[in-house]
């Protein structure tokens, strides 16, 4: 009787798993079709409408400033992802040093390494904020970007 209460249990377990994995598959696919759907063929309707008011130069010009303006939000967002890049990544150095300090003070304090710890301390510190300057100021060119 018991052996038969655990294989109902699994069975009910790998069910609910597998109705979870179709749920979150269907809840995707219900996000990404209209898109798939909808934007062609509002693209073709903002053509004919663009062609219908300005000839063919206005699509023409519409989809050559498409083209110009995805490759500018193309370079300025990687760069600006590397200066953010840069700041998680000093700021991750900065903490694992904090930790290996703290971790690591008593036998610092024994050996006397205070000038050395603080020199490597105080250059981490420094390498972080100069990284998290430079984000803070590359932020605004995305908020600019989206106008």
């Amino acid at each position: 009787m018991d052996s038969c209460c655990r294989k109902h249990t699994h069975e009910r377990a790998s069910d609910q798993r597998l109705t979870q994995d179709i749920g979150t598959a269907c809840g995707l696919i219900s996000d990404i079709l209209p898109l798939f759907i909808i934007n062609p063929i509002l693209v073709m309707f903002y053509t004919y409408k663009c062609v219908d008011k300005a000839g063919w130069l206005g699509p023409i010009s519409a989809y050559i400033m498409f083209v110009v303006y995805a490759v500018i939000a193309h370079f300025v967002t990687a760069w600006t992802s590397k200066a953010i890049y840069e700041h998680d990544r000093q700021e991750g150095n900065f903490r694992f040093y904090h930790t290996q300090v703290r971790t690591f003070s008593e036998g610092a304090a024994l050996m006397d390494v205070g000038r050395a710890e603080h020199y490597f301390a105080d250059t981490a510190l420094w390498r972080m904020l100069h990284a998290l300057r430079v984000s803070v100021n590359r932020i605004p060119v995305i908020f600019c970007k989206s106008w």
